[in-house]
């Protein structure tokens, strides 16, 4: 009997580098793959706190067991180095991975709602800021103790997710979470003679961990976040848009200077990319916060992007992405202290 063997994506959604990785070990059925990337890049802006060097250095090892013919064991390690700044493991986790029913993992990983959010991150080097999904809160991005269900079967994508309480003792409630949970529901239609297309959507909740509850407002409701996406490419154009609506998830500063969650977000991404050799792509990026009891209604990040990569070869590329901020200057951006000028990035990277 022939097996449909599904495109489990736990790897290859969380970590896109590792297409790169070097085979370091295969014997006895287990492999080891080592990848990485060393990156020079430069901020170019008139704001001093975004300017100046960015450059870094990343390396992962991913392995995987065969158990028997259809089940695997899978585990992945990553670690970022950044020329200046704190060094950050990304991921940390472990798996089975079967042909027919999906895969399950644990650990430090993305969570259900980056499916959303790779539609439109797509940009040499800015982007994916405008849906609300950070890490180390509530689940939506790379986060310690998420436990993960994904299936990708003929064109259907489905997850569900849950997130473990981490409640360590952090300032101002950073990098906190309670316990919550996620699913995932998309489907991608296959290239019809007009190009293909494809859909998903995302739901994210977590509760306040004791410190959070305590913020000056917004800490007595749980964070929720529903997040959309559509994706459309015929030939080299690429197309998407995605759109984010949040409740008491999105942290920011009131009028007053004071931190707390606002009572309604609303987050959307747009952008058009040629891809090829050379890949330049356009983007639009917004978020709005709302807030009644803090009288606040106002927009915490709106830019418009243009950027361009080179690919000189599998291995090494040279870019730029130009960041046209549209935020004006205001109580709001200053209590928040958000950035209101252009940012003008440069890089190379090379893959390995």
């Amino acid at each position: 009997m022939k097996r449909n063997v599904l495109a489990i994506v736990i790897p290859a959604l969380l970590v896109s580098a590792a297409s790169q990785a070097a085979e370091i070990y295969n014997k006895d059925n287990n492999k080891i793959d080592f990848y990485g990337r060393a990156v020079g890049l430069n901020y170019m802006s008139s704001d001093k706190a975004v300017r100046g060097d960015q450059s870094y250095a990343r390396f992962g090892i991913r392995g995987e067991t065969q158990i028997n013919d259809s089940l695997k064991g899978i585990g992945l390690f990553e670690y970022n180095l950044p020329a200046s700044g704190d060094n950050e493991v990304r991921y940390a986790y472990a798996g089975l991975q079967h042909d027919v029913y999906g895969g399950i993992s644990y650990g430090r990983q993305d969570g259900l709602m980056t499916i959303v959010n790779d539609y439109t991150d797509i940009l040499p080097e800015f982007g994916g800021d405008g849906l609300g999904k950070q890490n180390d809160s509530f689940g939506t991005g790379r986060t310690d103790g998420l436990l993960k269900y994904m299936i990708q079967s003929n064109g259907f994508i489905g997850g569900l997710q849950y997130t473990t309480a981490n409640d360590q003792d952090m300032i101002n409630g950073e990098d906190q979470t309670g316990d919550g949970y996620a699913a995932a529901l998309g489907y991608e239609f296959a290239d019809t003679g007009f190009g293909s297309f494809g859909g998903a959507v995302t739901y994210t909740s977590a509760k306040k961990t004791d410190l959070q509850t305590r913020a000056a407002f917004g800490g007595d409701n749980d964070a929720q976040i529903t997040a959309l996406g559509l994706k459309y490419k015929y030939g080299n154009i690429y197309a998407a848009m995605t759109y984010s609506e949040g409740r008491d998830n999105f942290k920011g500063n009131n009028l007053a200077g004071n931190t707390g969650y606002f009572n309604k977000m609303r987050g959307y991404e747009a952008v058009v990319q040629y891809q090829g050799k050379i890949e330049p792509s356009i983007a639009y990026i917004r978020t709005d916060v709302k807030d009644n009891g803090m009288n606040i209604n106002d927009t915490y990040n709106e830019y418009v992007d243009i950027g361009a990569t080179y690919y000189m070869n599998d291995n090494f590329r040279v870019y730029a992405d130009y960041k046209i901020n549209l935020l004006d200057e205001n109580q709001f951006t200053k209590a928040n202290e958000l950035t209101t000028d252009d940012v003008f990035a440069v890089g190379l990277r090379y893959d390995f």
